[in-house]
């Protein structure tokens, strides 16, 4: 079942990254597709990881590697707001 929850939250991302690129115009270039597509695939292991540990009854591990993890996943989704999902329009109004 947190298999699930995982999918659609990384479904929802995604979702969400589409319908911002479509209503701010933005030109997104192959590389910035490359690099959101990397982000969410890393997103996605970071969950799944965590949530393996946790299946495990390994408490402690998915808190030490989630931490460490999640926050490399968190630095590089803000990177990725921040360079890629705030470019340039299209229009220059």
């Amino acid at each position: 079942m947190p298999e699930i929850l995982v999918g659609m939250v990384i479904m929802i991302a995604l979702g969400w990254i589409i319908i911002r690129v479509r209503n701010k115009k933005l030109m997104i270039q192959t590389g910035g597709w490359i690099l959101i597509s990397l982000a969410l695939l890393y997103t996605l292991f970071v969950l799944e990881f965590v949530l393996a540990f946790l299946k495990e009854g390994a408490m402690q591990a998915a808190l030490v590697m989630g931490g460490i993890f999640g926050f490399l996943a968190i630095l590089v989704w803000v990177l990725i707001y921040r360079f890629v999902l705030t470019g340039k329009s299209k229009h220059h109004d």
